[in-house]
């Protein structure tokens, strides 16, 4: 089997690897989830580093979101969040979360006759948190990263990814993403988490005490103007997204984590159970380097299977022939 190695990464101050030893653990104990990249080896480097071996794929969502050229169907993006949020909720029933979604770390693993979407990069992933445990909020990518790390909440649970989910199929939809926060802009963001919060506020609106408790506790609130919620219809609007589609987005993105769906109660939207159906992920239209990619691979399996049927008649052949003098 071809792999992919993945290079450890390294503090260059300190040497110790940043999150290798976290995501083989993660890794090791999510083997068999077919929604995750299948770890094939841990290979031993230089000054005791450790390479991972993961299963190759052929490209990422950033690729298909990216590709002005590639049309996607509501059906594609139905059977792209159907395959997301089905591999989140394997990973969650087995009492890990993952803490850092975004389409860059959702791939697309492709073998002959089929096609699935592998979740990646467990660096910042971790076993799900006892009640009340204190947990660090520094985690995910800022334009993913749940209202509730960016307000420094002391702690949290898998809800983060299912936040980081919505952004992501919102994203499949606008072809862009929803919320691009930078330092700076008409607010005057002095940095890109708070930027990024002023674009969830304006879309969703300005939380309060009344529809998410105990908000403005917290350690890294931050007040801004009021903003009044605006209807995912309209921020969706244009884009090829059903009125069911913008609902399971919509309760995705809930600001409060505790009125947000679980992933497996996401799989249950009526969205998934209504035309259109979901496309079947292989005849989902990919990227040219992703479809060259998937191609070298098929290729590949294709010469080792051949091989091996050439060999495996000479050898009988050769044993034939030394038993027929007896």
């Amino acid at each position: 089997m071809r792999v992919a190695l993945k290079q450890p990464l390294v503090d260059p101050k300190s040497g110790a690897e940043l999150g290798s030893v976290k995501e083989l653990a993660a890794l090791a104990e999510l083997s068999g989830c077919r929604g995750v990249v299948q770890l094939v080896d841990a290979v031993p480097g230089p000054s005791g580093q450790v390479w991972l071996g993961l299963e190759r794929c052929v490209g990422d969502l950033s690729d298909l979101i990216c590709d002005s050229g590639l049309v996607l169907s509501e059906a594609n993006v139905k059977a792209l969040a159907q395959a997301l949020l089905g591999g989140l909720c394997e990973m969650h029933e087995r009492g890990w979360m993952h803490r850092d979604l975004k389409p860059e770390n959702v791939l697309l693993s492709v073998s002959p006759g089929a096609a699935e979407l592998r979740l990646a990069d467990f660096g910042h992933a971790c076993r799900l948190p006892r009640p009340e445990q204190a947990m660090g909020h520094m985690f995910a990518t800022v334009w993913y990263r749940a209202p509730e790390l960016m307000m420094h909440a002391p702690t949290h649970d898998d809800r983060v990814d299912v936040w980081a989910a919505g952004c992501i199929i919102a994203e499949l939809f606008l072809r862009r993403p929803l919320f691009p926060g930078e330092p700076g802009g008409a607010i005057g963001a002095r940095d890109e988490e708070e930027g990024t919060l002023s674009q969830v506020f304006r879309l969703l609106g300005t939380p309060s005490d009344d529809d998410w408790p105990g908000c403005k506790s917290l350690p890294g609130w931050r007040e801004f103007e009021h903003r009044a919620a605006q209807r995912m219809t309209d921020v969706l609007k244009g884009t090829g997204a059903s009125p069911l589609a913008c609902s399971l987005i919509a309760d995705l993105l809930m600001m409060d984590p505790a009125k947000r769906p679980s992933a497996r109660q996401a799989l249950d939207h009526v969205w998934f159970r209504m035309d259109p159906h979901p496309t079947r992920l292989g005849e989902i239209p990919l990227p040219t380097k992703s479809t060259q990619a998937a191609a070298g691979i098929l290729l590949a399996e294709r010469r080792r299977a051949a091989q091996a049927g050439a060999a495996g008649p000479a050898k009988a052949g050769a044993a034939a022939g030394a038993e027929a003098p007896q």
